[in-house]
């Protein structure tokens, strides 16, 4: 079930690298549902804020 929230969030127009082992992700990090969503929700936010900058510290 995990993978599949995942892969959701993922697909919701988020560029990621190829070799992202979505799976070893699910099963590695135990995430309730609204846990993934908001992590995320947090990785859009920096990859807003490092575009933005045009820096990638």
């Amino acid at each position: 079930m995990r993978k599949k929230l995942w892969q959701q969030f993922l697909e919701k127009g988020c560029a990621i690298s190829p070799g992202i082992d979505i799976a070893g992700i699910a099963d590695t990090f135990i995430l309730t549902g609204g846990q993934i969503r908001d992590a995320w929700q947090e990785a859009q936010n920096l990859a807003g804020l490092r575009s933005s900058s045009g820096s990638a510290d």
